[in-house]
């Protein structure tokens, strides 16, 4: 795992601790907090009854949910699509009093497969059955994943886009990972719903379309992904589970006005990608060089 995140560049949030503005970096899957000389001293402290502080409350949240499915439902899907305090109302471990409601689905509408809309599109698996019945819009953990508590949700989607797409890239790839027992079955669903979330809202985005169709088979690694618009129905989409992962967890969703089906290759200093335009001709690679 820690090999396919060490492809994404590091990222730093800023936020409010101790009356004074702190940062907190990820950096191959993990969080250190950079304003902090002795965390695990702190940390002693605060057992003893001193303090606590927002940066090692953050550490200690994402210790506890850096495997857990339910982030890919609760974090933003992109960057015209913030999460807000307000926004995780209904989350798990989240009263009611606290002025907190569900996201519900990608749309705001609730979520749903097997043929059925999911805010506006249908979720399929490679073969065309389909992914299971009617889901709500809180996805959940799968039977045995850790629960996430509400503050832990709270805390982490307060750290910003650029910070929380890192945190759901670690997440799939967690989920993911062959080392760690390969994809789990009880977490393709919420694989599949957060691939279906992030793909539809960036191809929103991208097309200017709010009101956009999407079809998504999800593919196996290796296999070609597709983009194809179908003027009977949805735009129909193809793509792994690990598009969040290399692509989206990126930032390269979409690049030089062109929409990223996949990665060729990857060094330091260049990136290939697979690409198609918004005219939906052949896709054709596209070359990110650093100079």
């Amino acid at each position: 795992m820690t090999q396919r995140l060490s492809e994404l560049s590091t990222v730093v949030a800023r936020v409010d601790c101790a009356g004074e503005r702190h940062l907190i970096r990820w950096e191959s899957g993990g969080l250190a907090a950079l304003s902090h000389d002795d965390p695990e001293g702190e940390r002693a402290l605060v057992a003893l009854g001193g303090p606590s502080c927002t940066c090692l409350d953050v550490l200690d949240a994402w210790s506890r949910q850096h495997e857990s499915p339910t982030l890919l439902t609760a974090l933003s899907r992109g960057t015209r699509d913030p999460v807000r305090p307000q926004d995780l109302r209904g989350a798990p471990g989240i009263p009611n009093q606290s002025g907190l409601v569900p996201r519900g689905a990608v749309s705001g509408r609730p979520a749903r497969m097997r043929g059925s809309q999911m805010g506006s599109g249908w979720v399929s698996v490679s073969g065309g059955q389909a992914t299971g019945g009617p889901t709500p819009g809180w996805l959940g953990s799968p039977p045995g994943a850790p629960d996430a508590s509400g503050a832990d949700l709270v805390l982490l989607a307060r750290l910003g886009h650029p910070m929380t797409a890192r945190l759901v890239a670690t997440v799939t790839a967690s989920l993911l990972d062959p080392s760690a027992g390969g994809e789990s079955l009880a977490a393709r669903p919420v694989l599949t719903a957060s691939l279906f979330g992030r793909a539809w809202t960036a191809l929103r985005d991208w097309l200017a379309d709010p009101d956009l169709e999407l079809a998504l088979s999800v593919i196996e690694a290796g296999q070609e992904p597709t983009l194809e618009r179908d003027a009977a129905g949805p735009f129909r989409v193809a793509l792994p589970l690990d598009w969040v992962v290399s692509v989206w967890g990126r930032d390269l969703a979409i690049v030089a006005g062109r929409f990223c089906l996949g990665v060729v290759e990857s060094t330091v200093s260049r990136t290939t990608l697979l690409s198609i335009g918004p005219d939906f001709e052949t896709p054709k690679q596209l070359v990110v060089e650093l100079r």
